[in-house]
């Protein structure tokens, strides 16, 4: 009885444990992209003085330059007192120190802890160009009258080339120095390397003189389709920029023999050069064409003897 019992205990193991798995098909040319993980793209990490947090007219900035083509999220080194004088801190980026904000994330003052800590600013990933300079702008929201203040560590002499580290006042937009010496806040910030398209699906119609093509992006990037109708390795004809997955059809202009087709993602990366035949003889009879239609199925052996000439 026991050991019945055992067993019985050991299949119900086992099948709580099958719905966790499945079965994946394999699809060959294809970047799955289930899961990515960001990584640090730039940072500046000397500490030697804090600096005061403000409301949004006392606001601080950081200019940096990414290599990655998306930033995901940064990490500032914060120092608190206690309960700090607002009770949200925000980070805009921002391509200039002025302007409106690309993107945003805050914390509330209850994250922070007495002491000095590495936080995380989150916010919804943007897409940015590499090598050039954006700005992270840090300032307090909602005054809590707390006597408690945060402040954001700053190291010298200019510990980060990217960029450089400002705070506003007054008459705008300053420089923060010590002496003659550039400055840096501390900072890190993450981002994700741009995939290559997925390889085209590529066939071509023969009653309408199409190549009828079809990409999908790992990054969801919007995409555009190269041909080339000479088959030597140089793109002749581009389409617009389309939603990834978005089929073309791309109008063949009676050309015959075989061409290649690749896929190009928004910020540049390509995909493979796929070889697609189009047709080797015109087929403009219309009546032909209608039988061959209609017909054609009911015949394989034809079908396959007018492959051969079409």
């Amino acid at each position: 009885m026991k050991k019945i019992i055992g067993i019985l205990i050991c299949m119900l193991l086992i099948a709580t444990t099958l719905p966790t798995f499945g079965l994946v098909e394999a699809v060959p040319n294809q970047n799955i992209n289930t899961f990515m993980l960001d990584e640090l793209d730039q940072q500046s990490t000397k500490i030697d003085k804090p600096y005061e947090i403000g409301p949004s007219d006392r606001e601080l900035a950081q200019s940096f330059t990414p290599t990655l083509p998306t930033l995901t999220k940064v990490m500032l080194r914060l120092k608190s007192t206690g309960s700090a004088d607002f009770y949200y801190y925000y980070v805009d980026i921002k391509s200039s120190y002025v302007g409106s904000a690309l993107t945003s994330a805050h914390i509330n003052r209850d994250t922070l802890v007495t002491g000095t800590g590495l936080y995380e600013f989150d916010f919804p990933d943007i897409s940015v160009t590499p090598g050039i300079k954006y700005y992270i702008i840090v300032r307090g929201v909602s005054s809590s009258s707390d006597l408690s203040k945060v402040y954001w560590w700053y190291g010298y002499p200019d510990p980060y080339t990217g960029g450089d580290a400002w705070y506003e006042s007054i008459s705008g937009w300053n420089y923060l120095q010590e002496g003659i010496l550039r400055c840096d806040f501390c900072f890190q910030t993450y981002g994700i390397e741009n995939q290559p398209p997925n390889d085209p699906v590529c066939s071509y119609d023969r009653f309408s003189d199409e190549l009828v093509v079809t990409a999908t992006d790992p990054d969801g990037d919007q995409i555009r389709y190269g041909v080339d109708w000479n088959n030597d390795l140089t793109i002749d004809q581009w389409t617009s920029l389309v939603p990834s997955g978005t089929e073309q059809r791309i109008d063949c202009g009676s050309r015959t023999g075989t061409v290649g087709v690749l896929v190009e993602d928004e910020y540049g990366a390509q995909s493979d050069l796929v070889s697609v035949k189009s047709k080797t003889k015109s087929i403009e009879n219309l009546i032909f064409n209608w039988l061959f239609d209609r017909f054609i199925y009911r015949f394989p052996f034809f079908e396959k003897i007018l492959y051969r000439y079409l």
